[in-house]
């Protein structure tokens, strides 16, 4: 197959193939994306039908069987969990996480670990959601606000610490309220 090369405005080597007919013509030959199967009867008449899957034109093809579903998908989350996993990621990217994401390191912060006794941090916090520690929504609030209140208790009001613990906890706030309200 034939490529063509150009530089492009700013001086690099671009290509472009000569003959994009002749790729889909390849992809067609090794699979099967271009087969249009003719839809399911069931589905064109009144009422809802049960359909056995097998029954579907290219499922039995695919290799697609019951049990890889419940393989892959496994048993269905908590909604409550699903939510932390949510809100822990979130909180994870948000701007203001930065100081939270990681536990403080004592090498850096000598005295952190003799003035906060219960440290908490966002990496901590996932792990816990991830073995399903919270089982109810104060206990993963709590947890959340600890990282906040210690950031605060350890730095003081006026740090770059704090106004990063006051706008990471307005979101995650505003979060809980949106559960609340569900």
């Amino acid at each position: 197959m034939a490529a063509a090369t150009r530089n492009n405005k700013c001086g690099a080597r671009t290509y472009t193939l000569a003959h994009p007919q002749a790729v889909l013509d390849k992809i067609k030959q090794r699979s099967g994306s271009h087969i249009v199967h003719k839809g399911l009867e069931a589905f064109k008449r009144d009422g809802a039908e049960w359909v056995d899957p097998m029954e579907i034109p290219g499922i039995k093809e695919s290799g697609w069987t019951p049990e890889l579903d419940q393989r892959y998908l496994g048993p269905t989350e908590d909604p409550l969990k699903t939510w932390q996993t949510l809100v822990v990621g979130e909180l994870l990217i948000h701007p203001s996480a930065w100081p939270f994401q990681k536990k403080v390191d004592e090498n850096e912060v000598p005295d952190y670990y003799q003035i906060i006794t219960d440290p908490m941090d966002l990496t901590t916090l996932e792990a816990n959601v991830d073995n399903k520690i919270y089982t109810t929504l104060e206990a993963f609030v709590a947890d959340t606000k600890k990282i906040f209140n210690n950031a605060r208790k350890y730095n003081g009001e006026s740090t770059r610490y704090a106004r990063c613990a006051r706008q990471l906890e307005e979101f995650f706030d505003e979060k809980v309220r949106e559960w609340k309200s569900r």
